[in-house]
């Protein structure tokens, strides 16, 4: 049994100091498997609109923008012409949320479709012999080849090695994706802050849904509004630059 069950609203105080206290290991028995997210969190704030129904298959691409709420997209949305065009013409959703405001933690409930815990060890890293179902299982088997491209490392807490043992999809990241521009914002004491920029990896999830010929699946994780939002260089971390990181995605 899940040693907090989400929806009954715990206290994320309980939770974080109850796992501090508890070593990995009673903590991996305590709190698998974690408790799936909600439907109501996995309905679209906008639902895309529905056209008549028809066999063929076409291209699937879930876009998730870094360090981008809801709110932050909404108050500069009318400088975002090309994603104002795909929520118009798509789905987003705004529901689903995370209790550690960490990369790692949000990958692992995207992917895995579970809430991660408030505590002082990602999942990506504690759970590592644990198996659990990836969404993109359903997609593979209905034909789908899938692939994560990702602006930034996917070293980071283990990311990379969690999804591989997951079984989730080919992943590229800056190591991997072609490109002649990087931000290069590691230091001794923040490694993994760099990328590549958005641009590079949308034109390499558009050069692998072409070369597949056949219905794919795409999941891209931008990286140009992650802190200090900067795209070629070291940023100041202020609003200018956020949004100036924004509008470089949207270009992208």
């Amino acid at each position: 049994k899940p040693m907090v069950d989400f929806d009954s609203r715990s206290s994320p105080v309980v939770i974080l100091l109850t796992s501090l206290v508890q070593d990995p290991s009673s903590l991996l028995h305590n709190f698998a498997p974690h408790s799936p997210i909600g439907s109501y969190h996995l309905q679209p704030a906008q639902a895309a609109p529905r056209t008549t129904a028809t066999s063929q298959k076409s291209d699937i691409v879930l876009v998730v923008l870094e360090s981008v709420g809801r709110r932050n997209l909404l108050s500069h949305l009318k400088q975002l012409p090309t994603l104002q065009g795909l929520m118009a013409g798509g789905e987003w959703f705004d529901q689903a949320t995370v209790t550690v405001e960490e990369s790692s933690r949000s990958n692992f409930a995207i992917t895995m479709s579970r809430n991660p815990l408030l505590g002082a060890v990602a999942e990506t890293e504690l759970l590592t012999k644990r198996r659990f179902t990836p969404f993109t299982s359903v997609l593979r088997s209905g034909g789908y080849p899938t692939h994560l491209f990702m602006s930034g490392d996917l070293g980071f807490e283990g990311v990379d090695t969690f999804l591989r043992h997951q079984g989730f999809c080919d992943m590229s990241d800056l190591h991997t994706i072609p490109c002649a521009t990087h931000s290069k914002n590691d230091s001794p004491f923040w490694q993994y802050m760099s990328y590549v920029t958005d641009a590079c990896t949308f034109d390499a999830a558009a050069n692998w849904i072409s070369a597949n010929r056949l219905p794919s699946f795409v999941m891209i994780w931008t990286g140009e509004n992650h802190y200090p939002y900067s795209r070629t260089g070291r940023g100041t971390g202020s609003e200018a630059d956020y949004v100036a990181a924004l509008q470089s995605t949207d270009a992208a």
